[in-house]
């Protein structure tokens, strides 16, 4: 299947004009460590994003540094109080308190609202230099991509780019990420999505779970096994990122 989606990706032509163009700054590439996860998140904002969808014009992107879990949202107007309702309802409500956050400094989150309700939560605020707006990497990285499934997905279907936001941070979600080795939905939750294409023809673990009649007991027993493993799964993952940190600094740094 992997394959198949490769040689696939080769022939789509939109997939090729929609691809990632290199831009190098003149600085060093940083790795940017975090203890564990949801301790960090990188907050940015997407636009203006012109033609606008039914009013929108922002899209604002929150990543987390170790599962790279994505939650985002689009925006009419960029406001404090927009930023601060966002980071109480879909990172502390969703995720619990984490240790700091990562922004830029413009006004949209350095301003009274913000500031007070990241205080009152005592979460640290974090802000990359002015002179180089591409300083948080992973926010950057993460709204290339949105931005690509978006544009992939608006040329080849109907409907504004609003729309199909949430079903580009499904596709980003449930996509292992080339740092990690695993989606962010299993660092987060501990298993593996089960797809679209595996309802359509069933694959063997949607057909044994189906064909077997679940008590409680064997469901708990199931889950505590993801549970379990999910932690081996991000000793991995960060394992897996600090080698590509390495590997990938070093081709930056020389080139």
């Amino acid at each position: 299947m992997k394959k198949d989606a490769h040689d696939f990706i080769k022939r789509c032509h939109t997939c090729q004009i929609h691809a990632n163009l290199s831009h190098k700054p003149p600085t060093l590439l940083q790795d940017m460590r975090t203890s564990w996860p949801f301790h960090t998140w990188g907050l940015d904002l997407i636009g203006t994003i012109h033609p606008p969808s039914d009013g929108y014009i922002w899209i604002l992107t929150a990543t987390e540094y170790v599962t790279k879990w994505v939650e985002a949202i689009p925006l009419r107007k960029a406001t404090g109080a927009a930023i601060s309702n966002f980071i109480r309802e879909y990172i502390v409500c969703r995720f619990g308190i984490p240790y700091k956050m990562v922004t830029d400094n413009g006004t949209p989150f350095v301003n009274k609202q913000v500031s007070s309700m990241l205080s009152g939560y005592h979460i640290k605020h974090r802000h990359f230099t002015p002179y180089y707006p591409q300083g948080n990497g992973q926010a950057e990285a993460t709204n290339k991509i949105i931005l690509r499934i978006l544009s992939k997905m608006v040329y080849e279907y109907e409907g504004g780019w609003s729309i199909h936001l949430l079903d580009a941070l499904w596709a980003y979600r449930t996509s292992s990420r080339s740092a990690t080795g695993f989606s962010p939905y299993s660092l987060v939750y501990g298993s593996d999505v089960i797809s679209p294409v595996e309802i359509t023809i069933p694959t063997a673990r949607v057909s044994a779970i189906n064909d077997l009649e679940w008590d409680v007991k064997s469901c708990w027993d199931w889950r505590l096994l993801d549970l379990k493993a999910v932690d081996e799964k991000r000793v991995q993952a960060e394992r897996r990122m600090a080698l590509y940190h390495k590997t990938v600094a070093q081709a930056y740094n020389n080139i």
